[in-house]
């Protein structure tokens, strides 16, 4: 028995979702029944069991484990079922399309720059050597003030920390 099959294609989540489909896995995760056994433990018609059961059958959730005079056995595939991360019923549902909520201005100030950059290896190095620059010429000219101002800047390398270079 699988830990889990991953349902990857709308048609099979849509097969899946029916509430009867999903009550009949539940009730053949790690036992066996027949579907005179499961059709009265929901309150079925054999012949409504046997359609549900059929279409658990295609999508591989449940297998015929024995056949007897009782009729066939059938129980559950894997322990449990999940979504694949890149099933997109609508192509509006894709989650690289969302983007973070614009942040307040602080009073008197300027937004703040957010962007994710997927920077090869040779701008990365660009980018950090201009960052440096301008940093240092704002640091070089900066004079006490009353009312201090504080800037942050950062940058976020390969989450690998494998790289030696800033």
């Amino acid at each position: 028995m699988e830990l889990q099959r991953v349902l990857s294609t709308p048609e099979e989540l849509k097969k899946f979702a029916d509430p009867t489909r999903m009550l009949l896995f539940r009730l053949l995760v790690g036992r066996e029944g027949t579907l005179t056994q499961l059709g009265r433990a929901l309150g079925l018609k054999p012949n409504l069991t046997l359609y549900h059961l059929r279409q658990l059958l295609e999508l591989g959730l449940i297998e015929v484990v024995r056949h007897d005079d009782t009729g066939k056995h059938y129980r559950a595939t894997a322990l449990n079922v999940g979504i694949s991360p890149t099933l997109r019923l609508r192509p509006e549902a894709d989650p690289d399309s969302l983007t973070p909520p614009p942040s307040p201005a602080p009073p008197g100030g300027l937004p703040p720059l957010q962007e994710r950059l997927h920077l090869a290896d040779a701008d990365r190095l660009a980018l950090h050597a201009e960052l440096a620059a301008v940093v240092a010429r704002y640091a070089a000219r900066q004079t006490p003030r009353a009312d201090p101002c504080f800037v942050g800047v950062a940058v976020l390398s390969p989450l690998d920390g494998e790289r030696g270079d800033p």
